[in-house]
């Protein structure tokens, strides 16, 4: 639905443009890399990420065109469905890279046609889009930038400590049924 969205947003009424966002938002999920890496090997949670780039993206667009608050919250939401996959941050770091590379690309733009008006407007957008990434994702940026992470002394982490770290690292993960809270159930002291 978010590439489907975006395609529809960029083709902007042209002929055929429901069938085309249609077949760009199925190539966009099942390509070869995506059934062979993503789903056939298990890395679910990169899937959150990758599949709310196309969503964020336009937000952002919509941000930086009407300036509208509702976008802004509607970006919040999106990104925080996107938090599981912050347990690794390359996952949720191509949004951000994504969003960057765009607004290089219109300030190159905008200052190629002297328009410096749209450059403020971009680089305000892209501050809002910043600041609210790195509130959202702050339970795993703060402790990476601060490096007040949790101190492991093995080299390998046991699945106790494991569980202390992740549980550590996203609350949300208990409201929406994620992370290893299941491996913590007992029965008279045996784990089932």
């Amino acid at each position: 639905i978010s590439m489907y969205t975006l395609l529809m947003y960029s083709l902007n009424g042209k002929p055929y443009s429901s069938f085309s966002s249609m077949i760009g938002a199925n190539l966009y999920m099942f390509n070869l890399y995506m059934v062979e890496v993503k789903w056939r090997n298990g890395y679910v949670f990169s899937l959150l990420a990758y599949a709310v780039l196309p969503l964020s993206l336009w937000c952002f667009l919509k941000i930086e065109e009407k300036g509208d608050k509702k976008y802004l919250a509607l970006l919040g939401i999106i990104l925080f469905v996107a938090i599981p996959s912050a347990l690794n941050p390359a996952y949720s770091s191509l949004i951000i890279i994504l969003i960057l590379f765009y607004t290089i690309y219109r300030i190159f733009i905008n200052l190629m046609f002297r328009k410096k008006n749209k450059v403020k407007n971009t680089l305000k957008t892209f501050a809002l889009f910043s600041g609210m990434f790195l509130l959202i994702n702050s339970l795993w940026v703060l402790p990476l930038v601060l490096n007040v992470q949790p101190v492991v002394e093995q080299e390998t982490l046991t699945l106790e400590s494991h569980l202390k770290i992740s549980s550590a690292k996203s609350f949300c993960g208990i409201f929406r049924f994620l992370g290893y809270w299941t491996l913590r159930g007992k029965y008279k002291g045996e784990p089932y």
